[in-house]
């Protein structure tokens, strides 16, 4: 797969490609906003073009919890669940596991990865640079000019 430009990841047991799986819960979800009034198609296409797919082109979906915190993914959930549908946003257990845990993410120094011994401020600095690229490649942000003082 390398040797063709393709970054191969391997999934465990369970069936289903990755991304097929989570792009499947997407589609679903979005179809049913149109079907439910929540949103027309337009707009949910401008919201996921704009907002989700620059966010998970510069950060991958689970380290998007951990920035976010898993503190954040729980209580929308939880709300979602019991407003919209308890099924479609029932939380996780792992979700809820890790809640408990006090494993909120990169604010607890856990969360689905461990940031211990890393270097925050560093960390940091690579998801703006990484979320500016995705914006300057989208066309929606140019770095500012650089002057020269004589």
């Amino acid at each position: 797969m390398s040797a063709i430009g393709k970054l191969p990841v391997v999934c465990g047991p369970t069936p289903g490609y990755i991304v097929p799986r989570l792009q499947a819960l997407v589609m679903n979800e979005a179809a049913r906003m149109v079907q439910e009034g929540a949103a027309t198609a337009h707009e949910i296409d401008m919201a996921t073009r704009y907002g989700m797919g620059l966010r998970f082109a510069a950060l991958g979906v689970i380290e998007f919890i951990d920035v976010g915190g898993n503190d954040i993914l729980f209580h929308a959930s939880r709300e979602m669940a019991a407003t919209i549908d308890p099924h479609r946003y029932a939380t996780p257990g792992i979700v809820a596991d890790k809640m408990s845990k006090g494993q909120l993410g990169l604010k607890t120094g856990a969360g689905f990865y461990d940031y211990d011994g890393r270097d925050i401020a560093a960390y940091r600095r690579d998801i703006l640079s990484r979320t500016l690229g995705m914006l300057q490649h989208a066309g929606h942000w140019h770095p500012p000019a650089t002057t020269t003082h004589d």
